[in-house]
Parts: C-alpha cells; structure tokens; sequence
C-alpha cells in the first residue's frame, strides 16, 4: 500500500474563499484592481457576455463618439457622463474607447480581440446585488453561490442553488464549489456542490494531490483540504444538519468501477461540543453492500487526541488514523488511507467497508 505523505496543515474552505473572491473579480472586470470594480459597480455599468476571458465588441456600426483613455475606468466615466450613452467598447492595448447610443446583449457581440464591451444597468429599478449580471430580459444571473430576483442573499445549501436557476453547470460537472450559508451560520462556507444538488461534506479519491486525514480535533471541527480531497469541518456540519433536515448519501467507487450509493435517513449532529451523530436507518436494501454503519448512531467524534469512543481499552481513533465517529471501533473507516493498487491489506488504519475486499478508489459523504 503507497502511504500518503503529510501536507503542511491547510484550510481548504479560507483558500477557496479567495478564489471565490478572484473570481468575482475577473467576471465584474477581467482585471484584479478591487479599485476598478468599484469603480465601475458605482457607473453603473455590467460587462456583456458571461465569460470573463471573452473579448467581443459590438456590431459594426456607427459609434456616438471615440476617444483615447487610459483604462476602462475612464470609458464608463465618460459613458456615464453623456446622457445619452448606453453602451461603450474599450481596447485595452490600443486605449480607444467608443461609446454608443444603443446597448447590446452577448449574443450580439462579435468576437474581436482586445476589446471589452459594457452596457448600462437598467434604470427601471431592477439592480443585481453581490456581483450579479443583468440579462438581456431583465432578470439576474446570480454568482458564487448568491440567490434571488437580485442575488440578494446566499443559498442556504447546494440543492437550492440547482434549484434556483442560476447555476446550470451544476447539472453539467461531476462538482462546483460555491459559498453557502445555512440558516444558523453568521458566515459564509464554501461547499462543494455534486450535480444533483447535493451537499458534500468529505470527498476522496487518487490524486497527485495527496492531503493527510489523520489529524487532530481542530482540523476536524473547522475543515481540512483541497479542492480533490477535503473534510468540511464538524462545525460547519452542525450548521448544515441543525438548519435543515438531511439524509446521508454515500458515494463508494470500486477499482473495477462498481459504484455503490446507499441511503441513510435523519442524519444530523445534535450538539457542537462532541459533536454527536444521529442516523437512522437505511433506505436502500443493504444485502449486498452490508449495513457498516448501524453502530454509529448516537457516537460522539473522536480524534486521536479527542478520544470520545465507546472502548474503555481502545484509541479507536489513534488505531484507526482517523476522526469519526467510533462506537467501540467501527466496521467502516472513510477517512482512514487510502491505496493506489485498491488491495487491503488489512491494516487498522486503511480505509475500507467490511465486507469489500478492496479499498475504494473514490468516496463522497453528501447531504441529501
């Protein structure tokens, strides 16, 4: 079995945090000056078309005025400052900035290198809020996990946000990462989003980005990883399961691709000190799978320096090489190591399902 080396320790959910951020930036302007999105979020203006590394220009027609300046910046002033500008291209090379009489929606912008094309906002009150873009008919395309007519507010988990609309790519990829905020979280939290609109709180699999879950109880509470390999943290967990009602979907891919995806109901942790679990039965038939987590109902999470199990002579954490929540050990380990051949070899610290006689190549823990 290839062991995984150790990664210095980092929280995945603050680094994606600021790519949500570079993000926004590159969609309000395709440039990193937080100094330029201001500035044109208070002119009132939104780019045309929603890719941000698309350079596009308006049809070939007659411009209201062409100037040189220095940024784009400068363009919307000037676009602002006649009354009867609606739209404006701006060369970023070549510093010509055109303004026109008319505004244009992405289908009408023709692909020209070097050229950035804005239009105003709407002025029949309709103002997109948190970075989102108005469309041509009038309503809102909402970002970075924001939903509503305006993108007033966070989604409140990854199924709202498939089911609000304005994240089609969640149908199309295995997984996005978008900002949530449960109802009883005062702050945002980065999830991964699978593309039926689940909530996936532990994700595994090979990868040359290898990340290390055997860790203490901090890391657990608060979340650990990278964008391949992660743990959400326990404390944002609580916030998901306390602010809603969840299932359990479990996602186990073999090394000969059988995939396995049973059902638990009720899953929630009942209280953020040790974080309890409760989880109730199965919804699937489990006779060919087996049923390995009937003894996890009402455990407490133990690390290995946090031990809470129910062994009066056991660190079924330390043994294990993982947190989770151990009865008197546990007859499934998710979070223990993983292999690059899928062979166990029947070590306490692998990961493993009774009853499969390999290690699985690819695990998910989602919220349903």
């Amino acid at each position: 079995m290839t062991r995984q080396k150790t990664l210095a320790s980092l929280n995945f959910f603050s680094l994606v945090g600021l790519t949500h951020t570079l993000t926004y930036l590159l969609l309000v302007l395709n440039t990193p000056s937080t100094e330029a999105s201001a500035a044109l979020e208070s002119h009132l203006l939104t780019r045309v078309g929603a890719d941000p590394l698309r350079s596009c220009k308006p049809p070939d027609v007659t411009e209201r005025t062409g100037i040189s300046v220095k940024s784009v910046i400068a363009c919307s002033r000037q676009c602002v400052a006649d009354a009867g500008c609606q739209s404006v291209a701006f060369h970023d090379v070549d510093g010509v900035c055109l303004l026109y009489d008319q505004s244009w929606d992405e289908a009408q912008c023709v692909d020209t290198a070097g050229w950035q094309t804005w239009v105003k906002r709407r002025t029949d009150g309709v103002v997109c809020e948190n970075g989102g873009q108005l469309k041509p008919d009038g309503s809102c395309q909402c970002l970075s996990g924001y939903v509503g007519d305006t993108c007033q507010r966070l989604m409140e988990d990854c199924l709202e946000g498939k089911e609000s609309g304005h994240y089609p790519d969640m149908g199309r990829n295995d997984q996005i990462f978008l900002l949530s905020k449960p109802r009883l979280s005062s702050r945002a939290i980065t999830v991964g989003c699978s593309s039926d609109g689940e909530t996936i709180f532990q994700q595994r699999y090979q990868t040359s980005r290898v990340v290390n879950f055997t860790r203490g109880w901090q890391d657990y509470v608060d979340g650990f990883g990278n964008d391949k390999q992660y743990w959400m943290g326990l404390q944002n967990l609580w916030y998901f399961t306390n602010s809603k009602s969840y299932d359990l979907l479990l996602y186990i891919h073999l090394y000969n691709d059988t995939r396995y995806n049973p059902r638990y109901t009720g899953f929630r942790l009942t209280e953020n000190a040790t974080y309890t679990v409760s989880l109730g039965p199965p919804t699937d038939d489990m006779s060919a799978l087996g049923d390995h987590l009937k003894d996890m109902n009402g455990q407490r999470f133990s690390t290995y320096d946090n031990d809470n199990d129910n062994s009066t002579t056991r660190n079924c954490a330390m043994e294990y090489g993982a947190g989770w929540w151990f009865n008197a050990c546990a007859e499934a380990n998710f979070n223990g190591q993983m292999s690059d051949t899928g062979v166990r070899e029947n070590v306490l610290d692998e990961m493993f399902w009774e009853g499969l006689n390999t290690i699985p190549k690819a695990v998910r823990l989602k919220l349903i």
